[in-house]
């Protein structure tokens, strides 16, 4: 039937890129319908834990929290939250953000944050900005740190190469632009 379709065009992430293991339990985000004059920053954050634990934590209706998308260190991508959705991912900075998690732990960057999860984050960056009209830059690509969340986070963390992680944003995978 018609419905049926319908749903299954809903379960679709919004980047190609991503698999879908959402959604998120329906406590951990609000559901909206958020344009693209609406989605104004992209938050990097590190999940302090692996792959699956992170985005099944963030999946899990104890938790309270979700986020868009979580990266692994081999550069897969999962979406939890559609993006026109507000996920609970950096306390009072949600309404106008889109959350993205990395594997890993932030006193552990060299094991965790790989040139594949750096490559696959930015890519996915890249897309996201391109389809709500954000300019790629770090004004408006921040580290959960970097937020005004009313929150004591500090991932990424010191060990995030931010230097690395932009020319990939704006210049392409291992591509070398003097990036800003």
């Amino acid at each position: 039937g018609e419905s049926v379709g319908q749903q299954s065009a809903e379960l679709k992430p919004d980047y190609s890129g991503a698999n879908w293991v959402g959604p998120a339990c329906s406590g951990n985000y609000s559901a909206s319908n958020r344009g693209a004059s609406d989605i104004t920053d992209i938050v990097i954050h590190t999940c302090q834990g692996g792959f699956s634990g992170c985005w099944g934590w963030l999946k899990n209706c104890a938790s309270g929290v979700s986020a868009h998308y979580v990266v692994s260190s081999g550069g897969e991508v999962v979406q939890l939250v559609e993006e026109n959705d507000v996920a609970y991912h950096d306390a009072c900075f949600n309404t106008h953000s889109v959350g993205i998690e990395h594997e890993g732990f932030i006193d552990d960057p060299n094991k965790w944050f790989t040139d594949a999860m750096y490559c696959s984050s930015a890519k996915l960056v890249k897309s996201i900005c391109d389809r709500n009209n954000i300019p790629c830059d770090r004004a408006h690509i921040r580290g959960h740190g970097e937020t005004p969340d009313c929150s004591d986070h500090t991932d990424p963390g010191a060990g995030w190469d931010w230097k690395k992680f932009m020319e990939y944003v704006q210049c392409g995978c291992g591509g070398c632009c003097n990036a800003a």
